[in-house]
């Protein structure tokens, strides 16, 4: 029983993942925010912000299915 077991144990450690390809493992995306034009600005402009990568939700890691490996 404990060699089944053990085989079980070690399938379970096996996760088998590759790199995000949308943040590049990063885990986090820069996103361009427009801002507008206001009373206090002239004119608007791009502004950047960081976002959790949505594929991934963050951990960098896409785990593969069956069909992928």
């Amino acid at each position: 029983m404990s060699k089944v077991k053990n085989l079980l144990m070690d399938q379970q450690e096996k996760v088998t993942s590759k790199r995000c390809h949308i943040c590049d493992g990063e885990g986090f995306l820069e996103v361009d925010v427009p801002r507008q034009q206001g009373f206090g600005r002239d004119s608007g402009y791009l502004d950047t912000r960081e976002e959790v990568c949505d594929m991934c939700d963050g951990s960098g890691q896409l785990e593969l299915d069956d069909e992928d490996e």
